[in-house]
């Protein structure tokens, strides 16, 4: 199982380059730290999403720990490939489970650019690495979390790209 940013250099650049991501983004510049390649990711403000966490654990987990099944998440992952330099990149992880002491771990959904590194490989999910969040009560109503798509989409057009008014469920305490 991938552990992502786990060791002091790993979680230094991690830390750094979430800090670059949401600090340069603000003023508009690109994310100067290692990305795997050129990424048209957009990080979103890390308060929003740091701060609606610990609402999503407490309550799109079930008692068995597995997680809603659309609930998904963005996290940085280190990507280690050969001879190349380690990078981190934004995926996507689902099919989450919380463990009765916690942890929380997911599926990477690989890309077609690395299929063959992520293949249906788990990860546990550092709760700073998390870039971005999903979920839907059902299949059909509306998302919420999403904030790099509430970052890009105009308030009056929310319902309308599938976003609830709110980013989070409004019966979550």
């Amino acid at each position: 199982m991938r552990r992502i940013c786990l060791s002091n250099w790993n979680r230094k650049v991690g830390a750094a380059l979430v800090a670059a991501s949401f600090s340069t983004v603000a003023h508009g510049h690109e994310p100067p730290l290692p990305f795997c390649m050129l990424s048209t990711h957009r990080a979103v403000s890390a308060p929003e999403v740091a701060q609606t966490w610990p609402l999503v654990v407490r309550n799109a987990f079930r008692e068995s720990g597995a997680a809603h099944p659309t609930l998904s998440i963005s996290l940085l992952i280190t990507v280690e490939q050969g001879d190349s330099p380690s990078c981190v990149a934004v995926y996507l992880v689902e099919d989450l489970v919380r463990s009765s002491d916690g942890v929380i771990t997911g599926r990477i959904v690989p890309t077609n650019r690395d299929y063959s590194v992520f293949f249906n490989e788990k990860t546990v999910v550092e709760p700073r690495m998390i870039v971005d969040w999903r979920y839907a009560e059902d299949i059909n109503g509306p998302r919420y979390g999403d904030f790099l798509a509430r970052s890009i989409t105009d308030k009056t057009q929310l319902e309308a790209s599938g976003l609830s008014a709110n980013p989070v469920p409004p019966h979550w305490k």
